[in-house]
């Protein structure tokens, strides 16, 4: 007597075992089942199956009544999920088919992979086989809903090539002949058809709509030029539709997968054909095939997530036609992959970005009270710089140009110092307005675009008051308080004192016009003579366009001149701005 202790089971004798003790629990002669998991294996090592001792409770998971193993719960780094499935019956017994899914990974039912075929063969001319070709269909066509009547047909285009010598087409509709095939296949319409060349049109070869033969109302009825072969005769039969009447379709309608059956197309049904030529066979079909048996099946690299592994007997429509089982399966993220990880991780990363956030904000609102506070100091200096100038060097030039022309006053025109005191008053004058526009630059009271406009409206209208030209200001009253920093309005200053220059001293203008525009971010002025114009392409040095270009260019700005001799000249000067430092 073999020792207990050292007693191994396999997991198929288990799981026989577990079906023997559920079928126990039932009435004599009651089968609870058809189908069994016979093994379960995770990253290829088996896992445990107990069978629970009730039925589920019914919901739309599955189409009938199912038997449920306790649930399974597998880290997710277990990879591969192994299922092998089978009949718990005798052969005699077992259920048609066998179809399953992983619910929640699979979008339909699975069958056991079975074929029925469309076989092309070629005929020589003296009706012998030369060779032919299989068209395979296995599983469930799109549309198909277990009754033929409710079913959408599928239409199937394929093409073959006759081989050389090949004088014929035959076509056969078959079941079986390898593996354990079961299930319909129902065939509406047939035809072969010759594809049309360039400037053709194809030609139908043959067409069958099942409407000639005797009996086609019952289903051993003998449609013209088709016969029925193999070892189950009955599997080839007529199917006739519910609607619309008198509608048949050929079917293959197997229900026992030791066996096999077809129809043969003979007569004239054999359809001519030329070698190399190809032609299209058109099937408007719909069909549901599968097997029974044992089969396993896989599914690799799984997220995370809850499953349910479902396997299910079928009949030959593939209709539920016994209790199914089921094995939920629940893959287990790692830790770090869980919710209650991301939800620490989450909040943790809320507070840091929160305490970052503030950080940063403190930290650029010291920055910008340490750039206020420099900003603030280097405009007192500058306003103190300007007082000093405009106090101190102004009164002084004043003192100058008043003892000079008191002492124009005291001498005679025709005096030799009268000359040296003329330049004397002409230069402290000169010096004066110079240290004005120096005072006004220096100035942060006139960092704005509103300073740049009256200042440049004071200047031109002064300058142009001491010549013969007529001049049109084109300045806006009222200008946005857009900060300017001094060095831009410096040199936009020199620049217009420039281009004013050229217009007195060489354009021989009667009529100036300035004007100054701004459209956020863009700040031009325009200076428009009409005097006798110049080509910009020959012009010298001593008109100041070089100084003027390279004015602007200091400050990121443009200086455009549009001149054409006898018709006035233009300048442009334009800045950009969005690029100034913000104001105070």
């Amino acid at each position: 007597m073999p020792n207990v202790a050292h007693l191994r089971l396999s997991p198929a004798l288990l799981a026989c075992l577990g079906a023997a003790a559920w079928n126990a629990e039932l009435p004599a002669g009651q089968v609870a089942s058809s189908v069994i998991i016979e093994s379960f294996t995770a990253g290829g090592r088996e896992q445990p199956l107990n069978l629970q001792p009730t039925l589920a409770a019914r919901d739309n998971s599955a189409p009938g009544p199912m038997r449920t193993y306790e649930p399974s719960r597998l880290p997710v780094d277990a990879q591969t999920l192994g299922f092998r499935i089978r009949s718990n019956l005798p052969v005699a017994e077992e259920p048609a088919r066998i179809q399953f899914r992983l619910q929640g990974w699979d979008e339909e039912w699975r069958d056991i992979e079975a074929f029925m075929w469309l076989s092309v063969g070629y005929l020589d001319e003296d009706g012998r086989r030369i060779s032919g070709t299989s068209l395979p269909r296995t599983g469930r066509s799109s549309g198909w809903t277990g009754d033929p009547n409710t079913s959408r047909f599928r239409v199937a285009s394929e093409t073959v090539i006759p081989p050389s010598r090949a004088r014929q087409l035959q076509i056969t509709l078959g079941s079986g002949g390898g593996g354990r095939t079961t299930g319909i296949w129902l065939v509406k319409r047939l035809r072969v058809v010759l594809p049309g060349g360039p400037g053709a049109t194809e030609k139908v070869l043959f067409e069958e709509r099942v409407e000639r033969g005797q009996g086609l109302n019952q289903p051993q009825g003998v449609p013209t030029d088709w016969r029925r072969e193999g070892t189950n005769l009955g599997a080839p039969q007529v199917f006739t539709f519910d609607s619309p009447a008198g509608a048949h379709a050929l079917a293959l309608i197997d229900t026992d997968s030791r066996t096999t059956g077809r129809w043969v197309g003979s007569g004239k049904n054999l359809v001519p054909v030329e070698p190399g030529r190809p032609v299209r066979i058109e099937t408007e079909e719909a069909f549901s095939i599968g097997s029974s048996g044992a089969y396993a099946w896989s599914y690799s690299t799984l997220p995370a997530g809850h499953y349910v592994f479902q396997a299910i007997p079928v009949d030959e429509f593939g209709v539920q036609a016994g209790t199914g089982v089921q094995l939920p399966v629940v893959l287990v993220p790692p830790f770090y992959a869980s919710g209650w990880f991301w939800t620490i991780l989450t909040l943790a990363g809320a507070v840091a970005l929160t305490g970052g956030v503030r950080y940063l904000t403190w930290k650029r609102l010291q920055q910008a009270l340490a750039r206020s506070e420099r900003r603030r100091a280097i405009e007192q200096e500058r306003m103190r710089i300007a007082q000093d100038i405009h106090d101190d060097m102004g009164a002084r030039l004043t003192q100058i140009s008043l003892v000079s022309r008191l002492a124009l006053r005291n001498t005679p025109a025709d005096s030799p110092s009268y000359s040296d005191l003329t330049r004397l008053d002409r230069a402290a004058r000169e010096v004066a307005i110079a240290l004005d526009e120096i005072v006004w630059a220096v100035n942060p009271v006139h960092d704005t675009l509103d300073g740049l406009g009256n200042y440049i409206s004071q200047y031109v209208t002064e300058i142009i008051a001491e010549s013969t030209v007529r001049c049109r200001l084109g300045i806006p009253a009222l200008l946005p308080p857009r900060f300017i920093s001094s060095g831009v309005r410096h040199h936009l200053l020199m620049a217009v004192k420039e281009a004013i220059n050229n217009v007195l001293k060489h354009s021989g203008a009667t009529e100036v016009r300035v004007q100054l525009s701004f459209v956020d971010p863009l700040v031009s002025i325009f200076i428009a003579d009409n005097g006798r114009g110049f080509d910009p392409a020959q012009s010298s040095a001593g008109n100041g366009i070089a100084n003027m270009n390279r004015r602007l260019r200091s400050v990121g700005g443009t200086c455009t001149v549009q001149s054409t001799a006898g018709q006035g000249t233009t300048v442009t000067f334009a800045i950009n701005l969005s690029l100034e430092p913000p104001g105070p």
